[in-house]
């Protein structure tokens, strides 16, 4: 029999108490050993009134450095949080901001006054060393998450920030689970995250991608079972109730449009599709309303799959509908639109995007 004394306690067996050192356990193995932030917006860094930097509410893990076996803390900023950032002098320099913890067992935490010393976790600020020719901001401390770089030269009268936390080194990540939705690809991840683009239909909205590790290195795919195409229509008169009409493709690996059926999106697969629409109309002719309706249409049928209405914003409406629908395979959809007006003139660029978001069979 191999010694009991290499075995662990079975965590939460019933008859058992357990260290806090378990739970960082289990907390450092669901972050896969690592520190992160886990959401997007989770600890983010931004300049605030005066010489100083707000951190917003969020949650993150940190893994412990000043042992090899101290696990990960979670740790929950709860509400906004401004800290002050030491002026600027004659020289550059590059200043810090990270979350630290400090656990009694493996630290002295600091402490104020006669309080005795307790586990705790801090925001703080770290100066750089000044230097005219190569500013470098300080090495990140044990058991500490980087939030941020605040490049700081003479004469600033503004905080400016370089956002360090899916960096830190190399060594963070971002802990927001299976799936991230964002508008630009978060620079690191776990592998296996599946990430949504939430930018505007024209610069990609609804692209799917994920995770991946390669003998190359880390890097993000597009997901193959995700058919997508991102189409642009010109500006001009259009009538109500008229279908949008499309002269370029944008991206559109499967030939989804074709200049041929130019109001048209002809979808390959069967499944659940998101559909988008951006556009700019002002309403010239007449004042019979103020509303504007967009209709995404399957197979030039009279009811629509899905519809979005609009309200105007100042003298146009400024368009970003989106409908959601299941769609069998070679249904072609159109994007048509609806005012009381007799006609629309249609600014500037007009944008359709259509993207697999689930599958069947």
């Amino acid at each position: 029999m191999p010694d009991q004394e290499s075995f662990a306690v079975p965590l939460f067996a019933q008859d058992r108490d357990y260290p806090a050192l378990a739970l960082r356990t289990l907390i450092a193995l669901g972050a896969q050993r690592g520190s992160g932030v886990h959401g997007t917006t989770d600890l983010r860094v931004e300049p605030a009134e005066g010489y100083a930097v707000a951190v917003a509410p969020g949650y993150a893990t940190v893994a412990g450095g000043d042992d090899p076996r101290q696990g990960a803390y979670l740790v929950e900023l709860r509400s906004r949080v401004t800290l002050p950032v030491t002026p600027p002098g004659t020289l550059p320099r590059r200043d810090r901001v990270v979350a630290r913890v400090y656990d009694a067992d493996y630290v002295t935490p600091p402490t104020s006054g006669d309080e005795r010393p307790r586990s705790v976790w801090r925001l703080e600020v770290l100066s750089g060393t000044p230097d005219a020719a190569n500013p470098v901001p300080p090495s990140l401390p044990a058991s500490a998450l980087s939030l941020a770089v605040i490049p700081v030269a003479p004469g600033d009268r503004d905080v400016s920030v370089l956002d360090d936390r899916l960096d830190g080194g190399g060594r963070q990540v971002l802990l927001a689970g299976p799936t991230v939705a964002a508008a630009s690809v978060p620079l690191r991840a776990q592998p296996g995250t599946v990430w949504t683009s939430t930018a505007s239909p024209h610069t990609g909205g609804g692209r799917v991608r994920v995770r991946t590790e390669t003998p190359s290195g880390p890097g993000w795919a597009d997901v193959a079972n995700a058919p997508a195409c991102y189409i642009a229509g010109a500006s001009g008169e259009l009538a109500s109730g008229s279908a949008l009409r499309w002269t370029r493709a944008i991206h559109d690996p499967l030939g989804m449009w074709t200049s041929t059926d130019a109001t048209h999106i002809t979808v390959p697969d069967a499944g659940v599709y998101r559909m988008d629409v951006y556009c700019v109309a002002d309403a010239q002719y007449g004042t019979n309303g103020t509303w504007l309706q967009v209709d995404f249409r399957a197979n030039d049928g009279t009811n629509a799959v899905a519809s979005d209405t609009k309200n105007p914003w100042g003298s146009s409406w400024r368009v970003n509908s989106t409908g959601i629908a299941y769609l069998e395979r070679g249904t072609r959809v159109s994007a048509v639109l609806f005012s009381p007006q007799r006609r629309l003139v249609i600014s500037g660029d007009t944008y359709f995007s259509v993207h697999k978001v689930a599958g069947v069979g």
